[in-house]
């Protein structure tokens, strides 16, 4: 049980979200989860530019996010399941419909996102101060992911100073990484732990 209430100041033209160009502003924002408060203050969202210069920022006091490139809006939830599904099919579902000239950059900041988490999965946490970006390309199928975590926890699960590279095209996806510890229960830890999928 969501509810919203807050001030919101628009300044942009289209005629749809795909051709959005402007700015708009939440503030005096609060935001609750049945009835307790989650820390949410404002909200912008910009997007400017044409064709293939699109950029779209959206920032808040908890995040900031920016996509540069080729893109429809209404495309990106699925871009990454579209070129996921062809390295694991059976674990993800491929989108309807994408197009595919979806040639995007992006970088992510988050800083305290903590109990948004809980919003998605109750057993999910952390990810403070994390930072991830990479890139996108549906034309060539390539896809570049670097990503920066300081902690977070999955259930019991205690994963601490996470760095993570991924690198794909149509024919392979490499990923390599590290973490400084994984916690699994009170008398087992794993130290420095190195992984190369």
């Amino acid at each position: 049980d969501l509810t919203f209430r807050g001030k919101v100041d628009l300044d942009f033209s289209g005629s749809s979200i795909e051709n959005f160009s402007g700015t708009t502003r939440i503030s005096l924002a609060e935001l609750a989860k049945n009835g307790s408060p989650l820390p949410f203050d404002s909200l912008i969202i910009t997007s400017s530019g044409a064709g293939k210069n699109r950029k779209l920022i959206v920032e808040s006091n908890e995040f900031k996010a920016e996509v540069a490139g080729d893109y429809n809006v209404k495309d990106l939830p699925d871009a990454f399941a579209y070129l996921l599904n062809k390295y694991y099919p059976s674990f993800v579902k491929a989108p309807v419909k994408i197009s595919p000239t979806l040639d995007i950059n992006f970088d992510i900041r988050t800083f305290y996102v903590d109990e948004y988490l809980h919003l998605i999965d109750s057993s999910l946490s952390g990810f403070n101060n994390s930072h991830f970006s990479g890139s996108l390309n549906l034309a060539k199928n390539e896809l570049g992911f670097t990503a920066s975590v300081p902690q977070f926890k999955y259930k019991q699960y205690n994963f601490d100073e996470v760095k993570l590279t991924a690198n794909g095209d149509i024919d392979k996806l490499l990923v390599t990484g590290e973490a400084k510890n994984i916690h699994i229960n009170d008398s087992l830890s794993v130290p420095k732990a190195v992984f190369k999928i």
